[in-house]
């Protein structure tokens, strides 16, 4: 960000929030401050966007107030990306927003970002919300705000993309409110939590799995309350959650070595395909290049099979 923020960045004062016939967070008082990277997490349905579109101001409480403090420039991110121009090429929507930067700088960011060769010509309309999502985020990224909002940023970005988005935010200098449910994500980026539920959020001075150990304490407290029968019942149900989420983890990394080793493939087809030997042998030409064709659509299926176990 080109302009610092003051030290207090938002203070969130008496918050009530929701609807006529529910109330989502009752009476909240909390601050962010300058230089602050907090994960959002709970339940789908607490209020997390509707908190941000508070802060937004796109919404209103039903009571308190939610204030920015001194220099700060608010920039959010959603899964809509209505900010985009479909009529843009990639390299023209990115230039729309810093035209002061020149051909060389344009094509260096979009390349951090996984846009090269001809993505930067198509269209943003005929873009996959994976590479939109990259776009929108690319340009903010990069925009004066020192206050980031990020709704679910890391949702349709394959490995690489997370990766990139995960340094890049490491390297933001300015503030970071963020939902995810990306426990990866959230333990490389954030050093607090904030957690919603039951109308309140309590607030953990670390990452995600520090949260995790803390929620775990509160729950084995409240445990001393329960029924032995209900306990069992829920040292099973965790034992088996955390079966699946091994099982997940390890199918992930396996899918991952799969991509690499492809990758590898691919990368050899691209050298051997430019060897004069074998551009002047039809033959050996065509056979490569149906191998590489194969190693590609593989290549995307696995994507698609490694986002349908997140």
């Amino acid at each position: 960000p080109e302009v610092e923020s003051g030290k207090d960045v938002l203070s969130i004062s008496d918050l009530t929030m929701g609807f006529s016939d529910k109330i989502l967070l009752n009476s909240i008082n909390l601050n962010v401050y300058k230089g602050d990277k907090i994960g959002l997490v709970g339940k789908n349905g607490v209020g997390k966007t509707t908190l941000f579109k508070i802060i937004c101001n796109k919404l209103s409480p039903l009571s308190g107030s939610c204030d920015l403090g001194a220099r700060v420039s608010l920039g959010y991110y959603d899964q809509e990306q209505k900010t985009l121009n479909n009529q843009n090429s990639v390299m023209e929507e990115f230039w729309d927003a810093y035209p002061n930067m020149n051909n060389f700088e344009v094509r260096s960011h979009l390349a951090k970002f996984n846009f090269f060769d001809e993505d930067l010509f198509k269209s943003v309309g005929e873009l996959s919300g994976g590479e939109r999502a990259r776009l929108e985020l690319l340009k903010l990224m990069l925009s004066k705000s020192n206050f980031l909002l990020l709704d679910e940023p890391t949702n349709h970005l394959d490995i690489e993309s997370k990766e990139v988005l995960e340094n890049a935010v490491v390297d933001y200098s300015g503030t970071l409110l963020t939902i995810s449910h990306d426990r990866y994500f959230l333990n490389k980026v954030v050093n607090k939590i904030w957690y919603l539920e039951d109308g309140k959020i309590t607030e953990y001075y670390g990452n995600y799995d520090y949260f995790l150990e803390k929620l775990n304490e509160k729950d084995k407290v409240e445990e001393k309350v329960i029924s032995k029968t209900e306990i069992e019942k829920e040292k099973k149900k965790k034992r088996e959650i955390e079966k699946q989420e091994r099982a997940k983890k390890q199918k992930l990394k396996e899918i991952e070595n799969q991509i690499f080793e492809i990758e590898d493939k691919i990368e050899k087809c691209n050298l051997d395909i430019q060897d004069p030997e074998v551009f002047n042998d039809k033959d050996r030409f065509l056979k490569i290049s149906e191998d590489l064709s194969n190693l590609i659509k593989e290549k995307e299926n696995l994507y698609l099979e490694w986002e349908n176990y997140l």
